[in-house]
Formats: C-alpha cells, structure tokens, sequence
C-alpha cells in the first residue's frame, strides 16, 4: 500500500512556509523578502518531500514483495 506523496509533502511545505516567516519576522527583513524566500523555500521543501516520499514507496514496496516471494519459496520447499 504505497503512500500519497501529494498530502503528505502539501503540509510540510506549508508548516516550512510558516516557519521561514517567523525566522524572516524574527530578523527583521522587509515583507517583501520574507514572503519570496518563504515562497522559494516551502517549493523546494515541497519538492524533496515528494522525492523522498517516493523513494520511501520503492523501498517498503521492495520489501514486501520480497517477503512475499520469500515466504512463497518457503511454502515451495517445504516437504508435503
């Protein structure tokens, strides 16, 4: 059961929009500047979530299908 990239990676780039507000807030940048690097910085978390959450799929998908074929070897081998 592979896992929804596109939820999933939405609200990490929102809560890392949020937060890279409050930094540019924190050091007194002007709105402007904190709005473009919150901007640029949420799609780039956006992006790399969505990466990983891909590669994460490949590999728990790697792993279940090798269990399966495993366990259908097993069953295979053993004596009737």
């Amino acid at each position: 059961m592979p896992l929804d990239a596109r939820p999933i990676a939405i609200k990490i780039a929102v809560l890392s929009f949020f937060a890279l507000s409050i930094i540019g807030i924190c050091c007194g940048h002007l709105p402007y500047t904190i709005c473009t690097r919150a901007i640029a910085g949420a799609l780039v978390i956006y992006i790399s979530a969505v990466v990983a959450v891909k590669i994460i799929n490949v590999v728990l998908l790697d792993v279940i299908i090798s269990k399966f074929l495993n366990h259908q070897e097993k069953r295979k081998n053993e004596p009737e």
